[in-house]
């Protein structure tokens, strides 16, 4: 499992669409969480994997890695998966525990200490060369004892997970409620549940059901949006501002609004990947860097400015008129 979860540590996400969501059936389950990766079972036989997300005459199609025999669902505009029917989970269940004993081991254990003595008996020890005068017949002399120190044997207990597969009904399917996090203290997650959030980690943030957009989009005047899976960070020259944003499938088309950034920003996603906006110019209300604290945070101060946004392309790819690319 270590081996498995090291190939699936999160990694800076490529543009383009995620899917949130705790889908479930009372057998088959699909848990996309953060980044590109789910936890997908059946009848307790679960499987940390990944996901490609593929735009196909008009649909969302989600192909899940599940070795050589992928798992492929196809996104609703009501938030729905629909499965193919039957199909075959190959995953893990949990096969016992190891015991693993590290023998105990001596070693040696060097000590030095001050030790009073009188002027005859440090020239009896021969120690004038060691010897620190504290009084007038007295001196401090070091010596230094060499003891055995044991430490014991130790034995611990890790689960083992053993390869299963089983086979699944997966029709449609509608996610669980996205809940906010609570304040309330949580319970700590055992088994299989804290491997996969100790393997993806990051903070709990409020994120909706459905699609969501990753990676940071430029246009050709200073306007730029990074979107990430709870907020999209819209910017516009040195000014930046935090805003909800919904995406949507309508009529085939995948549509991505952006909230409150001085007024809403409307976009299309289109195939080859770029966001195609009215080209309105907009005045954006936020803050801008302007220095840093003792501590080496940065200092934000209140800050506007105007930007059109229309077309804005992925980051990775190089706009005509020497837009920045990839901070």
């Amino acid at each position: 499992m270590k081996e498995l979860f090291k190939g699936l540590k999160p990694e800076p996400l490529a543009p383009g669409l995620l899917l949130r969501g705790s889908y479930q059936t009372p057998k088959f389950y699909a848990n996309f969480w953060s980044g590109r990766y789910i936890n997908v079972g059946c009848s307790g036989v679960n499987r940390m994997s990944s996901y490609t997300i593929e735009r196909k005459g008009g649909q969302i199609l989600v192909h899940i890695e599940n070795e050589d025999d992928t798992v492929t669902l196809t996104y609703r505009p009501d938030l729905a998966l629909v499965g193919p029917g039957p199909l075959a989970i190959h995953g893990f269940v949990p096969g016992g525990s190891t015991t693993v004993t590290t023998p105990g081991e001596a070693h040696q254990v060097t000590t030095t200490t001050q030790v009073e003595m009188n002027r005859t008996d440090v020239m009896s020890a021969g120690q004038q060369q060691n010897a620190t005068q504290t009084g007038a017949q007295t001196y401090s002399v070091p010596q230094t004892t060499t003891s055995t120190e044991y430490t014991p044997p130790t034995t611990t207990s890790a689960p083992v997970y053993i390869p299963k597969t089983v086979r699944c009904m997966a029709g449609t399917i509608t996610p669980e409620p996205a809940l906010k996090p609570s304040n309330a203290p949580k319970e700590e997650s055992t088994g299989l549940q804290k491997l996969f959030e100790d393997a993806l980690g990051g903070e709990e943030v409020f994120v909706p059901n459905g699609l969501r957009m990753a990676g940071t989009y430029y246009g050709s005047s200073g306007a730029n949006i990074e979107f990430l899976e709870d907020k999209a960070i819209v910017g516009c020259h040195v000014t930046r501002d935090e805003n909800p944003y919904t995406v949507a499938l309508r009529n085939g088309e995948v549509m991505v609004n952006v909230e409150g950034a001085g007024a809403p920003l409307a976009f299309k996603l289109n195939l080859d990947g770029t966001l195609v906006g009215n080209g309105a110019s907009i005045p954006i209300y936020g803050q801008k860097i302007v220095g840093k604290n003792q501590q080496g945070d940065p200092v934000y101060a209140a800050s506007s400015d105007t930007c059109a946004y229309g077309t804005l392309l992925a980051a990775e790819r190089k706009f005509n008129d020497n837009c920045r690319t990839s901070r």
